[in-house]
């Protein structure tokens, strides 16, 4: 069977890269030990990035949002952002071949509704 999707929410127009050494951080046991092994950068009030070099030199990547952050809906947004940027390209480049967790951090009242994807992306180009 096809997959179904939401009606109303549309594809990020951006071809996908067939890069097979992009692995999705599952384990609690791997966030909590590159939380004590990693690096921390703060990009942003609202994006910490924590990374450490991947001894396969395989990308790693993982999303931490604290139900604090919104509700449900927004935090799944947040989410396929990082993937998307992820999957296609749009990953800085100086975190390729490493390990690496985006934690969203709580804000005021309606700041990640107002958020769009485009500065999110502006703000991982920082990196």
């Amino acid at each position: 069977l096809a997959k179904r999707r939401a009606k109303g929410r549309k594809k990020l127009a951006v071809k996908a890269t067939e890069n097979k050494s992009i692995i999705p951080l599952k384990k609690s046991s791997e966030y909590l030990a590159l939380s004590k092994s990693g690096h921390k950068l703060r990009i942003a009030k609202w994006l910490t990035i924590v990374s450490a070099v991947s001894e396969d030199g395989k990308t790693y990547f993982g999303t931490t949002v604290s139900g604090k952050v919104g509700n449900a809906i927004l935090r799944n947004k947040l989410k396929r952002w990082v993937r998307h940027c992820v999957r296609t390209g749009l990953w800085p480049k100086k975190l390729s071949g490493t390990k690496s967790v985006c934690i969203f951090r709580p804000q005021p009242d309606d700041f990640y509704k107002q958020l769009d994807f485009k500065q999110f992306k502006s703000t991982l180009e920082k990196v």
